[in-house]
């Protein structure tokens, strides 16, 4: 069964095949987790519906139906996991994360009003992945 997990750890979700953890910076914080912290109810079971979506296409060997996708320019190799898909209506919750095997690692998150990826959100993301990989604390 999958559910979202919270307390002390990075763990946002953990579902039977998959899981979402958060990348801690050097100073400690965890902006995906502060994200998800900020989302109200609703946001908190849009992103549970869309981690059990991508869940079960990866599992199954399948394209995660829109959900998961490439950050064309980014050098680290970001994914950009979009909890509204791709023409819903705003707001648009996404997680910027790196893949690892079953285990999705999230760099940061975003609620936004426009559907298209900004360059700043972008970079944000790829400095918190590269601090994250620097430090070596990829498991």
């Amino acid at each position: 069964m999958s559910k979202l997990c919270r307390g002390t750890n990075d763990t946002l979700y953990a579902g039977e095949w998959l899981t979402i953890r958060a990348m801690r910076r050097r100073n400690g914080h965890m902006p995906a987790v502060e994200w998800w912290e900020a989302l109200d109810k609703q946001g908190k079971a849009r992103f549970l519906a869309a981690a059990a979506v991508v869940e079960n296409t990866l599992r199954a060997g399948r394209p995660p139906a829109g959900r998961l996708e490439k950050v064309e320019g980014s050098k680290v190799g970001l994914l950009e996991f979009r909890v509204t898909p791709k023409g819903g209506r705003p707001p648009h919750l996404r997680l910027l994360v790196l893949r690892r095997e079953r285990t999705l690692w999230a760099a940061n998150g975003f609620t936004k009003q426009k559907n298209r990826l900004q360059r700043a959100d972008l970079n944000l993301g790829e400095r918190i992945a590269n601090e994250w990989l620097e430090e070596g604390v990829e498991p």
